[in-house]
């Protein structure tokens, strides 16, 4: 039986041409990194791992730094939005 159009989208080719990954995680297997349990555990937990990343402002340095709440950006967050852009460049 044919995967009709709507249902190829979702296809492990699909999910790997969709979720372009820093090259820190560029080896992690497609099966680990659509387990939310791996992606909980390789967590962005310090300004100083988000920073290996991404390019921050004094700004957002500040932000951070200036309250205490607790850092934790998963790894396929990164993947999306400007917030996790190429280090060395903003969006």
């Amino acid at each position: 039986m044919e995967m009709d159009k709507s249902m190829r989208k979702f296809s492990r080719e699909w999910k790997a041409s969709r979720t372009p990954r820093p090259a820190i995680w560029a080896h992690v297997p497609d099966e680990q990194w659509h387990d939310w349990r791996w992606q909980l555990s390789h967590r962005l937990n310090t300004l100083e791992e988000l920073q290996r990343l991404i390019r921050l402002t004094p700004e957002e340095v500040e932000g951070i730094t200036a309250h205490r709440f607790r850092l934790d950006i998963t790894p396929y967050d990164c993947e999306w939005g400007s917030h996790c852009a190429p280090r060395g460049g903003r969006c």
